[in-house]
């Protein structure tokens, strides 16, 4: 039996795995069967011996809804052997129900993320269904005009007071684009970094896509530094350090801007409940719910325990597990207050865009994947793949492959929480933008694994339209512009 026929690459085709394929300089290329086991039990699905082998391939064989199903203009059809009830909890709670001797046809869904459950006598099985518009909105739906031109500029290179660029920054230069004629102001990344260890600036190598990076905030525009004799004794006295350079130095920034944070929160919390920014504060904290509660409280354990959870104690490392004793509320309240400060500055900053005349204001860039050790992975573990990293093979700009040491997206996991977490990504970089620009967009068809055990990677298919009609369904409630950068191996038809 060839490798290609065995019953591990069997396994792997059912995955959507690819243990062959062809790079864009024309060299074919095999991965070995160590590696192909690295990327299966990358998925979840057990591999080891020829028996789980066997058992996991007739498992998802006898899944009818391995696949998600998507609705067009609002109807799905699904394929299905025997009497079955079907029962769809629409987005908003709502749910529609009915029983059926063969296909299941649902019709009339509206635009959403929705839940559909079917029970038979095979099992029970549930899936998300998106049911998207027509299509994404286009710059001329958004603008009235087809063409615009803009500028991109990295918020980090802006003159910021403490070394790294604001979004007061960008505001002020998104307007001063807008009155000249510009449409738009692409940046690059601003999702969360790592704020204890300025050695990881990168921001490609994210800690969690869905929040922001407090490296931006403006001290001097939040209205508590106005009454902080401390913060403003600390912006003094950085900016009596400052030297011309031109390099930015992210360790002396992050030494000059966390105290001033600190400083900043000190005196937040002398305002009594009722007063207004209490209150304002609030209530964005109940709109953002369990993902920012996760995420704040991350950040309170990296503060003693290091930056990377893959580092801390073992008992730690488990979210579903911990247990709270109330020692990390003030600093989880305190992040969560500068996740505020850093979303009501950008928002302040697209205001400015589109206050000076921009068409689409600014343009976010949304970063292929996030590092493995980062609080993403740590919050939402069951979404990621583990043991393998994102890259790309071989081009003829990196002819030796490239591996981006970023954890990808589980497609597995789709089904059971990951298609919402991909929404949820989408929506926190399209609140407060005009558009969108989508790193290696051909992520949302197929990832190139690399397996972190040989050094060797092999593609992997994505529920590409689910992805897609997610991302129709959010660009259009956010009005929001969606481009995609399309370097790479890009797959036959992916441009279309």
């Amino acid at each position: 039996m060839s490798a290609g026929n065995s019953p591990l690459h069997a396994l792997a085709a059912e995955l959507g795995i690819s243990a062959q394929f062809r790079d864009t300089l024309g060299n074919d290329h095999t991965a070995s069967d160590t590696t192909v086991r690295a990327l299966v039990r990358a998925t979840g699905v057990t591999a080891g011996s020829s028996a789980e082998i066997s058992a996991s391939l007739a498992a998802l064989k006898a899944d009818p809804l391995r696949e998600i199903p998507v609705a067009q203009s609002g109807v799905v059809n699904l394929p299905f052997v025997g009497p079955a009830h079907w029962q769809v909890t629409l987005e908003d709670g709502a749910v529609r129900e009915g029983r059926v001797e063969g296909t299941v046809r649902i019709t009339g869904l509206p635009v959403g993320l929705h839940e559909l459950t079917i029970t038979a006598s095979g099992g029970v099985w549930t899936t998300p269904l998106p049911s998207p518009p027509a299509a994404a909105p286009s710059a001329k739906q958004l603008t009235g005009t087809a063409r615009h031109w803009g500028m991109a500029a990295p918020v980090y290179s802006l003159p910021g007071p403490c070394g790294v660029g604001t979004y007061t920054d960008l505001g002020e230069l998104a307007s001063g684009l807008g009155r000249i004629g510009a449409a738009y102001a692409l940046i690059n990344p601003v999702h969360a970094l790592f704020p204890g260890a300025s050695e990881a600036y990168s921001p490609y190598s994210p800690s969690h896509r869905s929040f922001l990076s407090i490296a931006h905030i403006d001290p001097a525009s939040v209205p508590e530094f106005d009454t902080s004799p401390k913060a403003k004794a600390l912006l003094r006295h950085a900016a009596s350090r400052r030297t011309d350079s031109d390099l930015v130095d992210y360790a002396a920034s992050a030494d000059t801007l966390l105290p001033l944070l600190e400083a900043l929160f000190d005196k937040f919390e002398t305002l009594a409940p009722e007063h207004p920014r209490q209150q304002s504060f609030e209530r964005w904290r109940r709109e953002r719910c369990k993902p920012l509660e996760r995420y704040a409280i991350y950040e309170a354990l990296a503060e003693r325990h290091g930056s990377f959870w893959t580092a801390w104690p073992a008992h730690l490392r488990d979210v579903s597990a911990l247990q709270s004793d109330g020692s990390l509320d003030r600093a989880a309240t305190k992040h969560a207050y500068f996740q505020w400060l850093a979303e009501s500055q950008l928002a302040d900053a697209q205001a400015k865009a589109n206050a000076g005349g921009m068409a689409l204001g600014l343009m976010l860039d949304l970063a292929v994947g996030i590092r493995a050790d980062g609080a993403e992975t740590w919050a939402e573990p069951g979404n990621v793949a583990h043991g393998v990293s994102i890259g790309a093979p071989p081009d003829a700009f990196n002819p030796s492959g490239q591996n981006w040491a970023l954890a990808p997206l589980n497609p597995l996991a789709m089904r059971s929480g990951g298609l919402s977490a991909f929404a949820e990504t989408l929506r926190a970089s399209m609140r407060h933008a005009g558009a969108l620009r989508i790193d290696h967009v051909l992520g949302l068809r197929r990832n190139f694994w690399i397996a972190d055990e040989t050094g060797e990677g092999a593609y992997i298919r994505f529920p590409q339209d689910a992805l897609f009609a997610v991302l129709a369904i959010e660009a259009d409630r956010n009005r929001c512009l969606v481009v995609g950068e399309d370097l790479g191996n890009v797959p036959r038809g992916f441009r279309d």
